[in-house]
């Protein structure tokens, strides 16, 4: 019953306090530091302006329905729209209410194991999300990388400014040690999952009986064990599977960072979209690192550097922060809050299937 509250814990509503009071906190440092009256009486409230929002609400929607459209392919359609839409949501909860870092994965296998899915396929979810969302940043911001050179990475290390890579500030190491850090994971966890997933329950159980780490020893065997439950599952699909698993994961991220193009586009001319998209998948990668819940306050401050060589405008450059986060970050830490009763009262309160003579339902028969 502890791990069954623990597990309930990372959904408590009061886990948006934080990451809520950091966001606007730093909003309103940089309102103080940066604020220009002029400058907000010279933004132009064009017809543009409303079309550029609207498209960028409009894309947050998407990527939700394309999330439950990838759910929905991954568990083999054993999930209904609303069992997606209501995991999708809580998940996303988790992971705005946690440090980026750790991410919503352990949630997402429990709220999938609750709606009846096994513990071996919804393994096999949990890692195939990962997997997808790996290869499709990678592949992306790799691909954009090539082609703008460190531009990608920094307004300061353009053509003609002199400066190398290590010399354009913290944003680049952060940058370069979370990449470096992502491409391991993604080929351990590929070589594991596709080939041999031996390997890397004997590392991980290798590593936590290191002194520092022995008291993760226990989950880190469960976690091994778990990851070779995924690795069958997944050696099971067609190339069909995993297209859909991809065409949908490129649809939520692409939603996800294309609203920060209709923002920008909202209230000044841009010159390079392309650019303009692969510097929020630097950003992003960025606050991988981050410990603070879903980056709050690092994303604010970190959004200026970013942008500034498209914006132009400090004081701009504050109310199209506030707004990507109030379209990107807020909706999911308020859904989930409201989805959460309705999720308790249909998992936890349904009447029970009888599926053996003694009228035992089907998660006491299954032990879930």
């Amino acid at each position: 019953m502890s791990e069954e509250s623990g597990q309930i814990n990372n959904f408590n509503p009061r886990k948006i306090i934080l990451p809520i009071l950091l966001g606007l906190g730093a909003v309103g440092y940089l309102m103080y530091r940066e604020f220009d009256a002029e400058s907000f009486a010279r933004i132009e409230w064009r017809l543009t302006t409303a079309i550029c929002i609207t498209c960028a609400i409009l894309l947050t929607c998407v990527r939700v329905f394309a999330n439950m459209w990838r759910i929905r392919v991954l568990a083999k359609y054993e999930l209904n729209k609303r069992q997606a839409f209501e995991i999708v949501t809580l998940w996303e909860f988790s992971s705005a209410a946690t440090p980026s870092m750790v991410g919503g994965t352990a949630a997402g296998l429990y709220l999938l194991t609750k709606d009846g899915i096994k513990l071996a396929k919804a393994t096999a979810i949990i890692f195939g999300t990962v997997f997808l969302d790996s290869i499709f940043f990678l592949g992306t911001i790799s691909s954009l990388w090539i082609y703008y050179g460190n531009l990608l990475i920094s307004p300061n290390l353009g053509v003609g400014s002199g400066l190398s890579l290590m010399e354009a500030g913290g944003w680049v190491y952060a940058f370069l040690g979370a990449y470096i850090m992502m491409i391991t994971y993604t080929s351990f966890f590929a070589y594991g999952l596709f080939i041999n997933p031996q390997p890397v329950k004997w590392l991980l159980d290798k590593i936590t009986r290191l002194p520092v780490l022995k008291r993760w020893n226990e989950k880190a065997n469960a976690f091994g064990d778990e990851f070779k439950l995924a690795s069958v599952e997944i050696r099971k699909q067609g190339w069909l599977f995993w297209a859909k698993g991809f065409f949908a994961t490129g649809i939520a991220w692409t939603s996800r960072f294309l609203v920060v193009v209709f923002l920008v586009t909202a209230f000044v001319q841009v010159n390079d979209y392309l650019l303009l998209y692969g510097r929020q998948l630097s950003l992003y990668l960025i606050l991988f690192l981050t410990p603070t819940p879903g980056g709050s306050g690092v994303a604010e401050f970190a959004f200026e550097g970013f942008y500034m060589d498209f914006i132009g405008d400090a004081g701009l450059g504050i109310l199209i922060a506030g707004l990507w986060r109030l379209l990107t970050y807020y909706p999911y830490l308020i859904l989930g809050v409201v989805v959460l009763p309705n999720w308790i009262s249909r998992v936890f309160n349904k009447k029970e299937k009888p599926t053996t003579p003694k009228g035992e339902s089907t998660l006491k028969a299954t032990g879930t």
